[in-house]
């Protein structure tokens, strides 16, 4: 471990202890330890991910205008992926408002409204889970195992 990565870990450390002071939560040395851990690896797992090889650090202008457009694009893409997710959320916790508010002015239908709200509700989980599934898998890899990849 360098002292780098102790002093990140301490930091971590620090800022947990003091962000849950007035939460009642005094965690022991091992949760914070455990907690700082995590953190400074999912950190590091996340500047992994974006990582352009050759080109980090770079004071090429081309170099520095190639990763900005780089970057902008994957934003604009979790953007647009985020927009979409956020509708169709609302979309369901519609649905779900309606089934709530048709039960509360004491309507009966032997809970066929609510069966098909919680039908809507699974059904849109699977296809969330199998379009994730579809869209990890159909991006091809970099040689060293990360998520990038570029468009024709």
């Amino acid at each position: 471990m360098t002292d780098s990565s102790q002093e990140d870990r301490d930091r971590v450390g620090i800022e947990l202890r003091y962000i849950t002071r007035f939460h009642d939560w005094d965690p022991n040395p091992e949760i914070v330890s455990a907690i700082a851990e995590w953190h400074i690896r999912a950190v590091a797992a996340a500047r992994a991910e974006v990582w352009v090889p050759g080109m980090a650090g770079s004071p090429d202008l081309a170099v520095q205008e190639v990763l900005s457009r780089f970057y902008s694009h994957h934003i604009k893409t979790a953007i647009g992926r985020l927009t979409a997710e956020s509708s169709d959320l609302k979309l369901q916790l519609l649905t779900a408002i309606g089934s709530l508010n048709f039960y509360a002015t004491g309507a009966v239908d032997g809970g066929a409204r609510a069966s098909a709200a919680l039908r809507s509700l699974l059904v849109s989980a699977m296809e969330d889970r199998h379009a994730h599934h579809l869209d990890h898998d159909s991006h091809p890899r970099s040689p060293n195992g990360m998520g990038w990849h570029h468009s024709a």
